[in-house]
C-alpha cells in the first residue's frame, strides 16, 4: 500500500484509485503525505485494509483470499506455539531416549514403536527449532496481503 515499499508504481496507483472509489471517506496518502506524516498514512492504509478484510469474507466469491488467510493463520499459530512445541518435543525425546536406554541396560532390545517415536520427537524438535521461523510465517503473510489487495479487481 505504501509508495515507499512499492516495486510497481503502476499497480500501486491502480489499487489506490480503486480504493478512492470504494472508500471515499478515507484520503489515500500520496508519496509526499507518507513522508510528511507516516502515522496518518498508516492509519489511512489500516482503514483501507480493514475495508478489504470486511469486503472479502465470502469464501465463495474470494476463495484465494480465504485460502491465503487460512495458510497464514495456520503458520502464525504454529509460530505462536513454538515454545510449547520445542519443550514437548525435547521432553518426549528425552523420555523415550531414557526408556530406550533402560531397555538396552535390561537387555530387552529396542521396541520398534519406541525407536520410531524417538525419531519423530527428534524430527519435530528440529522442525520447531529451525523450520518454524518468522520468515516461514512471513511468506504466507505476504501471500495473504497480495491476495487481499488483488481482490480489489473484483470489488
Amino acid at each position: 500500500m505504501r509508495h515507499i515499499d512499492s516495486d510497481n508504481p503502476v499497480l500501486l496507483q491502480r489499487r489506490h484509485d480503486k480504493l478512492r472509489r470504494l472508500v471515499p471517506d478515507t484520503r489515500i496518502p500520496t508519496a509526499e503525505d507518507e513522508v510528511a506524516d507516516p502515522v496518518q498514512a498508516d492509519q489511512a492504509y489500516d482503514a483501507c485494509i480493514q475495508f478489504l478484510r470486511d469486503s472479502t469474507r465470502s469464501r465463495e466469491r474470494f476463495p484465494l483470499v480465504f485460502q491465503a488467510n487460512c495458510e497464514y493463520g495456520f503458520r502464525r499459530n504454529f509460530w505462536g506455539m513454538k515454545p510449547l512445541g520445542v519443550t514437548l518435543a525435547i521432553a518426549s525425546a528425552i523420555a523415550i531416549g531414557a526408556r530406550l536406554y533402560l531397555d538396552f541396560r535390561l537387555e530387552l532390545g529396542p521396541e520398534p514403536t519406541r525407536v520410531v517415536s524417538a525419531g519423530v520427537a527428534v524430527v519435530l524438535g528440529v522442525g520447531w527449532l529451525f523450520w518454524f521461523t518468522p520468515s516461514w510465517v512471513r511468506l504466507t503473510a505476504d501471500a495473504y496481503a497480495e491476495r487481499l489487495l488483488g481482490a480489489l479487481e473484483e470489488l
